[in-house]
């Protein structure tokens, strides 16, 4: 049996990882790329605050027209 250095052992590991490993760039174009995917998909989605002023609109109208009939109702 053959006894492995540990600097050997270690030159051998770190000679089988890409060297794209140890250069942020890589990683920092991924990064940039998913904070401009991000950043217009939030661009183009609609403003939930309209969608919710609208909404509440018709609720309030509903509520306003149901109130006119039940009162309708009793007073006769």
């Amino acid at each position: 049996m053959k006894t492995v250095l540990r600097k050997n052992l270690e030159d051998r590991v770190l000679s089988c990882l890409p060297a794209a490993f140890f250069d942020m760039g890589p990683f920092d174009d991924i990064a940039g790329q998913a904070r401009q995917s991000l950043a217009a998909s939030i661009r183009n989605e609609p403003d939930e605050r309209d969608q919710i002023s609208k909404e509440l609109k018709t609720a309030e109208q509903e509520q306003r027209q149901r109130r006119r009939i039940s009162g309708r109702g009793s007073r006769s």
